[in-house]
């Protein structure tokens, strides 16, 4: 028994190395000289600019060296060998779940000379055959997102599209079922089992998102629609959230939006007597991080408060309360089959009152449909680095978010809240 147990805590500690690297990055390479021949036991620093956190390798035999599972950000990786000047290559964007090559090239003379590379054109991934995209923060920041939901970009990838006013649970990759996809935030599942959709970000009966990780908090959006074999849960695409950190300079944003319907006309079809069907919107929030302990430790923190209230008349057809027209109105139905030695049938008596009152000459009636949503977000980011070695990150991520919207059975009837919750 011992020697089963022992096996099966060799093969978990052995087989670590291999899990996949969902929410980091690597960068790797080579290191030779001029004539092509590999350089041994050269030294590379591997260095964030944004934290100032170093990881320092050494080129084994072959003259490769890896740097594994780095946050996504701006980097800068440092070559030197006795003999040889240093070279060095600045503004790596590394971004989120992908591998950066960055060979360097030594020539002979000083250490303390220096060949820097600061821009390099991209050229094509040869690190990996799969067909991924990232939707990064520029894009996040600078397209015009309703609801500020990030699920919305994701049919700007080829291959993902999302059917017309389905929403984000019709998201489709490659002709795939929307739950065919794979959802993750920070590389933590996110899948939901019942119906295969995002948990958070998940869209409510009524309205958009119930919650959503707050986009001014998003570092990239990385999907990847031909997933390699580690992925095998499901055939769709892999969507993976890779969220900011805390730097070494203390930054932050604060947004505000809203929409008032004291500046909307009434609608065309219901000129009147109808009131105006409310259109209200506020949108606000905003995100902080810096760092506590320089170099070592780094905290980011992010809210988003969301509150609507979007109406609008519809017709409904409700029998009047008055008499009069016994096509109108029950009590003149009831009456003029009375009047004939018919009696109403019991179980009719009893659905009647159903329908309402209604104490207009008309059948004809126009009801509001409200849609009253109310969300919160908060998510809080932890990362240390105790050494070039070893990192420690954590995150958590609470919303809420409340419906009231029009009963589908009972027109007039306002349906209970539905809540939906959301941690990470």
């Amino acid at each position: 028994m011992r020697v089963v147990v022992a096996l099966g805590f060799a093969v978990l500690v052995l087989g670590l190395p291999l899990f996949s690297q969902i929410n980091t990055g690597r960068i790797l390479g080579t290191v030779t000289d001029q004539t092509g021949g590999v350089i041994a036991g050269a030294m590379v620093a591997v260095t964030n600019t944004e934290t100032g956190v170093a990881r320092n390798l050494v080129t084994d035999g072959a003259g490769e060296y890896i740097a594994p599972n780095l946050n996504a950000g701006k980097y800068s990786v440092r070559a030197s060998a006795a003999g040889f000047q240093a070279f060095e290559r600045h503004n790596i964007e590394l971004e989120v779940g992908k591998d950066e090559r960055i060979d360097a090239q030594l020539t002979p003379g000083q250490v303390t000379q220096t060949i820097t590379v600061s821009e390099a054109i991209p050229l094509l991934d040869a690190t990996s055959a799969t067909v991924t995209g990232t939707i990064n923060t520029e894009n996040i920041v600078d397209i015009p997102l309703n609801g500020r939901n990030y699920q919305n970009l994701l049919q700007l990838r080829p291959g993902v599209t999302t059917k017309p006013g389905g929403g984000t649970l019709t998201t489709s990759t490659n002709g795939l079922r929307p739950e065919d996809n794979n959802y993750y935030v920070e590389g933590l599942d996110n899948d939901e089992p019942f119906t295969g959709q995002s948990i958070i970000n998940s869209t409510l009966p009524t309205g958009d998102a119930a919650t959503f990780v707050p986009i001014d908090a998003i570092q990239e959006v990385n999907v990847q629609t031909n997933s390699p074999a580690e992925f095998g849960k499901r055939p769709g695409a892999v969507i993976n959230v890779g969220l900011k950190a805390g730097t070494n300079t203390l930054h932050g944003s604060a947004f505000a939006f809203g929409r008032s319907d004291k500046f909307d006309s009434a609608e065309y079809a219901f000129p009147g007597p109808a009131p105006k069907q409310p259109a209200e919107l506020e949108q606000w929030g905003g995100t902080v991080g810096g760092p506590i302990v320089k170099n070592k430790l780094f905290y980011y923190a992010a809210f988003e408060r969301q509150t609507y209230n979007v109406g609008a008349n519809y017709p409904v057809i409700t029998p009047t309360s008055n008499a009069g027209d016994a096509t109108q109105s029950i009590a003149a139905a009831e009456a003029d089959l009375a009047a004939h030695g018919f009696a109403p049938n019991p179980l009719s008596v009893k659905l009647l009152p159903l329908f309402g009152t209604n104490n207009t000459n008309s059948s004809s009636q126009n009801y509001g449909f409200p849609n009253v949503v109310s969300i919160y977000n908060t998510l809080g980011k932890i990362d240390y680095h105790p050494s070039d070695h070893h990192t420690l990150a954590g995150s958590y991520f609470f919303g809420n978010g409340t419906s009231l919207a029009e009963s589908i059975t009972g027109p007039g009837i306002t349906q209970p809240f539905f809540r939906d919750n959301a941690g990470l």
